[in-house]
């Protein structure tokens, strides 16, 4: 653009000059033309502007981690203006995204189209977004250019891997009422605990035929009552220090040990309560495994306050859970005097720990000793080293 506005000036020049030196109709039609004509192509340049339109779309909106997305672009001109030339300036996360997307300059016909395509692929969970950040619209001398500015983004997610845990020192899922602190009621329909007349809320299921056949009247079955145990699971998801890669490796490795563990509480039938923070204590995530898994993938982390604190609050409102796992990125000072409260109280407390550093050592060698296992999180081969847990060398 600068060899052009200096091509511009020189041009002037040499018009002034003849029209110095050979003062006639021509040199100063001429003169005037070079003069108008910037105006010209300013007012076509925005005229352009007005009538270009911008088409974004994904090809999903969810994929798992490692799997490729398309992303399509498109520019549109709408006017009976030729496009001399335009960029587009594209916005994506080249920290945790690998993409083929770049930046492109090219011209547009009238009334026609440019389409691009570009692939997309993540390689860690999380929400991510891809998009058009500006389109720069140079004027057909190449003298000036209008910037169009997209705040829109598409956002995509990318869902953690679930890793297969062969096992995991959680209560049974079947206890007597005594014997479990937080529990459903669930009815097993094999065993039948007493008769009594029929009640319009009663299903057919419950009906005894035979007897009612018998008696004249309608008799139904009491199921014997039997309690599926509630595993509360508490992330912290609090801010994490370091390199941005480092930050999202953690991160990730959190949230796939998070997703692997209600994968198997799912597979044995174990209720499933999600704690973290950014969502009330009195509110936990809870419902299908599908609807879990979504709440753990989209997780955003460090947005809010302090993990011990948020601990203790969970500590003082909720006591009672049969089994709480915990997925800690350090074991602080705050998490054992926490977990110590929760064993006061009975629970059984497992902890997933995603750091070595000799402070996290220490304080699992003390956990360990009041029964808390820790287990530490290989986010190398993706597995669980569980065995004698996590000691202290």
């Amino acid at each position: 653009m600068l060899k052009n506005r200096l091509a511009y000036i020189v041009v002037v020049v040499i018009l002034l000059q003849l029209v110095y030196v050979y003062e006639h109709d021509m040199t100063y039609a001429a003169f005037y033309a070079i003069i108008m004509l910037p105006v010209m192509s300013l007012l076509s340049a925005f005229v352009l502007r007005r009538n270009l339109s911008v088409y974004q779309k994904l090809s999903a909106d969810q994929i798992s981690k490692g799997d490729t997305l398309g992303y399509e672009f498109t520019l549109t001109n709408n006017s009976f203006l030729l496009c001399t030339n335009v960029s587009v300036l594209f916005d994506a996360d080249s920290a945790a995204l690998v993409t083929d997307i770049s930046d492109a300059s090219f011209p547009i016909p009238p009334f026609r189209c440019n389409r691009l395509e570009y692939s997309v692929s993540a390689k860690y969970r999380g929400v991510y977004s891809v998009g058009v950040c500006e389109v720069i619209l140079y004027d057909f001398l190449g003298i000036f250019k209008l910037r169009k500015k997209y705040a829109e983004r598409l956002e995509f997610t990318v869902n953690p891997r679930i890793t297969l845990i062969p096992s995991l020192p959680i209560s049974s899922a079947t206890q007597d009422a005594a014997d479990v602190q937080n529990f459903l009621s669930d009815e097993n329909y094999s065993v039948i605990s007493d008769l009594r007349r029929y009640q319009p809320t009663d299903g057919y299921k419950k009906i005894h035929w035979k007897l009612s056949a018998k008696k004249g009247e309608l008799i139904s079955k009491n199921f014997q009552a039997t309690q599926k145990t509630i595993i509360e699971l508490i992330i912290d998801n609090s801010r994490i220090g370091g390199a941005k890669d480092s930050i999202l490796a953690l991160e990730d490795s959190m949230v796939e040990a998070l997703v692997s563990v209600m994968a198997y509480c799912n597979e044995h039938d174990y209720p499933v309560q999600l704690y973290h923070m950014g969502s009330e204590i009195s509110e936990a995530a809870k419902g299908s495994f599908e609807y879990l898994y979504a709440t753990a993938a989209g997780m955003r982390f460090g947005e809010y306050g302090k993990f011990d604190e948020y601990f203790a609050n969970y500590v003082r409102m909720q006591t009672d859970a049969a089994s709480v796992g915990l997925f800690v990125q350090h074991i602080s000072d705050g998490v054992v005097e926490a977990a110590k409260t929760l064993i006061l109280f009975g629970n059984n407390v497992l902890v997933f720990v995603f750091s070595d550093d000799s402070h996290t050592k220490r304080n699992a060698a003390q956990l360990n000793e009041l029964g808390v296992l820790c287990v530490r999180f290989d986010d190398t081969i993706c597995s669980f080293q569980l065995g004698d847990g996590f000691h202290a060398k």
